[in-house]
């Protein structure tokens, strides 16, 4: 019985593997057309191909709602009219790299981030950002250039105060909202300053055409990677220069509507917040909030994604967490995914709450099942799998059958409705035959459909179900040969 609860523990929280068995980070050179080389830190079992070569200064690449990758191109380190947007089409899987690059937009001021957005009449739009202003225009799928006029948004100040590669800040990126807004930042005018446009130095929020425009978040110096995820916008932060080697942290923020992040007068090191002596401000820095994460002093944290989907790689999902060659600590895992859980993120409240199980403690069960019951009353199924394997636990811990029976009708359930972590529980359960009657047959075809769709562990485990097949065969044999 403990063998089984344990395999469909892991099918519920195979992200969980982040806290063991990091894999080690190792240099993959890289060979360029021009004879260049250079080295970048991966797995080692993982391969990195140049998919498109022959680009100046890229920046933020952008999928289209024809499934073409655009990019930006800044051209150089230069504040120019030199950037392009390109279209890397002709995606081949098997070589990892483009069939072509074409140039969709040419004599662009500093392009660094372009997105799309698809209004409620189901009319595709093109949003650039470039140094002095936000524009879109009507984008047709397939097109190789722009086929409508383009509509100025917003425009930005384009000019800044001691400009040296990248003195100031000219990139301007754009985030497409979940609540059906468009968010662009824009950067300071200096390393630290008391600025005079309001503008600066902020997080500016839109409808889709421009109007009500408003501040949505400021003291954000350069606020370069902007993305909405679940129910918020997250936003890396690149602080000032003047503080030392070692401070201040460059953060990753949740935004929040409103907030003040501090700059120039506060700042954040060692994820706490401290006052900039040089930049006193009568409030002072005690309702500046703390950063969601940080990274090394001046290490400019630039982009960053998310990965949702089920079956992404295991490793992927390492990088995702922060954890990626970090040793074992399961109280700071719980911190971050505590502080995920406040943000609104249901997923890590649910990973929230298989650590508190996990303590055997009643306080801590009582608080984990506080926590799933209204993802559970909403019909999570995450949260219904994490209750589910509760119930069966505490049902073999307290030997009720009750408990048992409604964690299995649970699972049974939402492996009905097709969720991938039941239906690897449903077949460990058929496989096993503990708890349920044992159908080999049945676990094989759960594990083949799933092991077609790349599902973690799939393999392994039909594996495992043909072997039991195999052994169940020789078996018959070898009685009828100890009776003759």
């Amino acid at each position: 019985m403990i063998k089984i609860f344990s395999i469909l523990f892991i099918c519920l929280v195979g992200s969980m593997a982040v806290l063991a068995g990091q894999p080690n980070l190792v240099p993959h050179q890289i060979n360029l057309k021009d004879g260049k080389r250079f080295s970048l830190n991966l797995p080692a079992n993982y391969e990195i191909i140049p998919a498109a070569e022959g680009l100046k200064r890229v920046r933020f690449f952008s999928k289209a709602p024809d499934d073409r990758m655009f990019v930006t191109d800044m051209h150089d380190l230069t504040d120019n009219k030199k950037g392009i947007v390109y279209i890397l089409d002709e995606w081949n899987a098997e070589t990892g790299k483009f069939g072509k690059i074409i140039p969709y937009m040419t004599g662009l001021k500093n392009p660094n981030s372009v997105q799309f957005y698809t209004d409620s009449s189901g009319q595709d739009w093109l949003y650039l950002a470039e140094t002095h202003q936000l524009s879109r225009r009507k984008f047709t799928q397939g097109e190789i250039k722009p086929t409508a006029k383009a509509e100025v948004l917003a425009t930005f100040p384009d000019y800044g105060l001691s400009y040296k590669y990248g003195g100031w800040h000219l990139t301007r990126t754009i985030a497409v909202g979940g609540n059906g807004k468009i968010y662009v930042s824009v950067g300071s005018s200096c390393n630290a300053c008391a600025e005079k446009e309001k503008v600066r130095a902020t997080v500016l929020e839109m409808n889709p055409d421009g109007s009500e425009q408003k501040i949505y978040a400021t003291g954000l110096r350069n606020a370069v990677g902007l993305k909405w995820v679940g129910k918020f916008l997250f936003a890396t932060n690149q602080g000032a220069d003047h503080l030392g080697k070692h401070k201040p942290d460059e953060t990753f923020y949740a935004l929040k509507r409103d907030a003040d992040y501090g700059w120039p007068s506060c700042y954040s090191s060692n994820g706490k917040i401290f006052a900039d002596p040089k930049f006193k401000r009568p409030t002072g820095c005690k309702n500046v909030p703390s950063p969601y994460a940080y990274f090394p002093s001046h290490s400019s944290a630039l982009g960053f994604d998310y990965f949702d989907h089920p079956n992404t790689d295991e490793t992927i999902k390492n990088y995702v967490t922060g954890t990626l060659g970090l040793p074992q600590d399961i109280n700071k895992a719980k911190q971050h995914f505590e502080a995920a859980s406040k943000l609104g993120f249901d997923d890590a409240t649910v990973e929230y709450t298989v650590l508190l199980f996990s303590e055997n403690k009643p306080k801590s069960e009582k608080l984990a099942l506080k926590k799933l019951e209204p993802l559970v009353k909403k019909g999570n199924y995450q949260a219904i799998h994490a209750q589910a394997l509760y119930d069966i636990s505490t049902g073999f811990k307290n030997k009720q059958e009750a408990p048992i029976q409604k964690g299995l009708n649970s699972i049974q359930d939402l492996a009905k409705k097709g969720y991938i972590p039941a239906l690897m529980a449903v077949g460990n359960m058929f496989a096993n035959g503990n708890i349920i009657p044992q159908n080999l047959p049945e676990a094989k075809k759960i594990f083949t459909a799933l092991a077609k769709e790349n599902v973690p562990q799939a393999k392994e485990s039909l594996a495992m179900v043909d072997k039991m097949i195999a052994d169940q065969a020789k078996a018959p044999a070898a009685t009828a040969a100890v009776k003759k």
